[in-house]
């Protein structure tokens, strides 16, 4: 058995206050939290990302931008973001990630940073690259 729940919201934002478009060349791309799948979620929770995980991300002035990771996985999510935004990275050698696994149901985020990521997330946190 599977089961699903899908979300939309709707509103009006401030556009100062939104986090679209605001990633440029030279920012750092990080992912926060570990791609999990199916029985991984559940045995590894200390792993992957959580709310309170973005709501401490969002309080820094470095992050520019941050992703949902899903089922297409870190490298899925970055390769439609590069594209929408014109961008390319400059990937990290021997990447502490796999990033073509599916991270299921958003256990994974890519984060922009203005620079170097200084967090205190208490999870995994991994450089991916520079974006060009």
């Amino acid at each position: 058995n599977m089961t699903a729940l899908g979300v939309t919201v709707v509103g009006v934002a401030n556009k100062k206050h939104l986090m679209l478009g605001r990633a440029r060349i030279g920012d750092f791309v990080y992912a926060v939290g570990n791609p999990k799948v199916g029985n991984e979620v559940v045995k590894d929770q200390g792993e992957i990302a959580k709310t309170d995980t973005l709501l401490k991300l969002l309080k820094l002035d470095s992050i520019q931008e941050i992703l949902p990771v899903g089922s297409s996985g870190i490298k899925g999510e970055l390769d439609k973001f590069l594209e929408a935004n014109q961008l390319h990275i400059e990937y990290t050698k021997n990447l502490p990630v796999d990033i073509h696994k599916s991270a299921g149901p958003c256990t994974s985020m890519i984060v922009i940073s203005r620079g170097e990521l200084i967090t205190t997330v208490k999870i995994p946190c991994f450089y991916i690259g520079k974006l060009y």
